[in-house]
């Protein structure tokens, strides 16, 4: 792609690699996550798009290779490091426990508290609510998860990454379990949040999806960079 200036890019990965016994998920990628945009990543299973998405959200570290972060060289130990970062990664597979409210599940292993003082449950509250309003959901914080529909309790996750002041927010199949009425409000929310001045990286395999959502899309193919375009550019 053309054009391109250093501050349309929030984050870059230069020559990362993967290696594990026997395979190698990433060969000397080199990435870039453009900010403000809806940033597209397809490729086959075991093209490394998982593994890439790991690296960055901190859950792995690379073989070798480099990242930088707003033009600073950044390497995660943890997704905790990551999430001091900025960058936060909502899984396929949702991590909410449905038997505590939206509030606690937010909050859970960084409550709010001074000291030993009890957690301060009514901030807690507070800041769920406004973050529920980001993102246009009549939820209570005091809503037990449990009782939430599969698409609602997407949306809980995606405020707890938010909940982080989170600038790049990784979403892996976020509407492999949703409904079209769900995908649409999970569209206009991602819109939302793009206006807002957050990066979006998205996975899926939907490719009607992603040229609806996407601004650019990155292919990955047998652990290698293939191409980058906008979806603008391409049909």
């Amino acid at each position: 792609m053309r054009n391109t200036s250093a501050d349309d890019i929030i984050l870059r990965t230069h020559a990362i690699s993967m290696l594990f016994p026997g395979t190698i998920a990433l060969d000397s990628v080199d990435y870039q996550v453009w900010r403000g945009k809806v940033n597209v990543i397809i490729g086959e299973n075991g093209a490394g798009k998982s593994t890439l998405m790991k690296i960055l959200a901190g859950v792995q570290q690379p073989s070798s290779g480099e990242m930088s972060l707003n033009g600073n060289p950044v390497r995660f130990a943890n997704t905790r490091d990551a999430a001091a970062h900025g960058i936060g990664m909502v899984h396929q597979e949702l991590n909410l426990f449905e038997n505590l409210t939206v509030a606690e599940n937010i909050f859970r292993g960084r409550e709010i508290q001074t000291g030993m003082a009890p957690i301060d449950e009514a901030e807690q509250e507070k800041r769920t609510a406004e973050l529920l309003t980001r993102l246009d959901q009549p939820i209570s914080p005091r809503d037990l998860v449990g009782n939430l529909k599969v698409g609602q309790q997407q949306l809980v996750e995606i405020a707890k990454a938010l909940s982080e002041d989170a600038d790049i927010l990784i979403l892996d199949e976020p509407t492999s379990a949703l409904s079209k009425t769900e995908v649409e409000i999970l569209f206009r929310v991602i819109r939302e949040l793009t206006r807002q001045g957050v990066s979006i990286i998205y996975i899926s395999h939907r490719l009607e999806e992603l040229m609806s959502i996407g601004d650019v899309i990155t292919i990955l193919r047998d652990g290698k960079f293939q191409a980058e375009a906008r979806v603008s550019e391409i049909d």
